[in-house]
Order: C-alpha cells, then structure tokens, then sequence
C-alpha cells in the first residue's frame, strides 16, 4: 500500500502578493465607476458637439449685452470641421454626465490680431470657447480641462505653447489663465472683432505632464 503523498500547499512571493492586492484594488476602482458615474474630463466625440454648442449657447445668454463679444455663439457644424481639421472639444463631465465646462482647442491655431504674433512659426494651440455652467464656477473644473488639452496637445509635438485670445475688458477670462499659469505674450488690436485684446500664453512640454495626475490617460497618438 503506498504512501499518503503530503498535501502540497503555494505560497505566494511577496512581490506577487503584492501585484495580487494592486490587481484587486484596481479592479475595485473600475467596478466603482463602472456603478457610480463619476466626474469627468474627455474628448467630445462628434455625435456629442450638439451639447456643445448648446453649452456655449446658454452660457452666452447669461452674459450682458456688452459681454457677448467674449463668446461667440459656434454651431454643430463649426465644432465638427474644426475637429476634423485636428482640432478636439474638450468637456468636463459632473455626475449626472451632464456637460458642464468645455474649451475647444485649435491646433496650430492662430488669432486674428495685429501685427501678426508668432513670427517665430511656433508650436501652438489656440483655446476658445472657454466657458463653464453657472452653477459649476469657480470649482477647478477648467482647471482640469486645461490639464487634459496640454496632454493631449504633446502627445504630438513638444514644446507646444497653449495660447487663447482674451478681450482686454473681460477681467475673469484674464484671471482664469492667470491662475492656470499663462502670461500675457502680446497685447493688439483685433481688427475682425473691433476690440483690444491680449494673447495670453503658457508652453508645455511632456515631461510636465507627469505632475497632471487628473488627466485621463488616453493615447491621443494613435
């Protein structure tokens, strides 16, 4: 009669313990949001720039006849060339997947002011469009939606400078990039709007983006 063979018992090594317990927090995580929407920043798609132009719409309607010329009404087929021409709408999302704060970017956008800025043919991306819900002021969001756009904007080319057009009367425009680290690079005349205005700017590069830990992490390059 042969011998019990003793019963053979893993152990795991600490290190694959350790990747085990990663594993299953992680997929926690993933099964969190998968139940619970959470906040958000993406890539509008083109079937959602409807909400877009919605977005701008009702923004517009909360500012002063003397305030309109900070934000130009753009249509659906306005968002969407501009995407196909490698452009991108970018949108925070609250919990309801309401879109509540969105920027569009331009790449390789210029402004219309004079004399001509960026003689030097630099790298640029030209934010519009920078306009928040109401309700959702004065909470970061934009904040956030700066930090996906400059890694989406060098997951192309680096160093690329984010530049936006800023009527020289419109205060909060020129304090939001203030806070969000731009700096005015040139101040003009824009003569296709008739109004003063100030380019304000900021140069980004890859490596910053290691310390935006609210973007999204998508592959723009593919």
């Amino acid at each position: 009669m042969s011998e019990l063979q003793p019963t053979l018992t893993y152990k795991h090594h600490p290190f694959e313990a350790a990747s085990l317990s990663l594993f299953k927090i992680w997929s926690e995580k993933t099964v969190l949001r998968a139940e619970k929407n959470l906040p958000e920043v993406k890539r509008l798609s083109l079937d959602q720039m409807r909400e877009a132009s919605h977005l701008i719409d009702r923004v517009r309607s909360t500012l002063s006849i003397d305030e309109t010329h900070f934000l130009k009404p753009k249509s659906v087929l306005d968002l969407i060339r501009l995407d196909r021409d490698g452009g991108a709408v970018f949108g925070f999302y609250n919990e309801d997947q309401e879109l509540v704060a969105l920027t569009v970017a331009e790449r390789s956008g210029e402004p219309t002011i004079s004399p001509a800025f960026n003689a030097k043919a630099q790298a640029t991306v030209l934010l519009q469009s920078v306009c928040t819900r109401e309700d959702y002021r004065k909470r970061g969001v934009l904040k956030e939606v700066f930090a996906e756009i400059t890694r989406w904007a060098t997951e192309f080319e680096t160093p690329v400078t984010l530049i936006a057009k800023v009527a020289a009367d419109n205060h909060k425009s020129l304090q939001l990039f203030a806070n969000n680290g731009f700096t005015p690079v040139h101040t003009g005349w824009d003569p296709e709007k008739s109004y003063a205005a100030h380019i304000m700017g900021k140069t980004v590069d890859r490596e910053a983006q290691g310390q935006n830990l609210s973007c999204s992490r998508r592959d723009y390059a593919l």
